[in-house]
């Protein structure tokens, strides 16, 4: 994976999980802008898992954001 490593992070501060624990790590080229919207796919042992999620706040490497989804596919 190339770019910067970013914690994603809820606006309250929890990390942003996708069942059983999982935290989102994301690798970025370049440093994520407020308001961005990305959609970021990854493969797991039991398909690739889409995440979608709009950029809130930045505070060194951990970017909070809101409207997470994802799903399994």
């Amino acid at each position: 994976m190339t770019g910067n490593m970013f914690d994603l992070y809820h606006r309250d501060g929890t990390r942003v999980c996708l069942g059983k624990g999982l935290a989102v790590l994301l690798g970025l080229d370049g440093k994520p802008q407020l308001n961005e919207r990305h959609v970021y796919a990854f493969r797991t042992d039991t398909g690739t898992m889409e995440v979608t999620f709009e950029v809130a706040g930045l505070d060194g490497d951990r970017v909070y954001v809101e409207r997470v989804d994802h799903r399994l596919y």
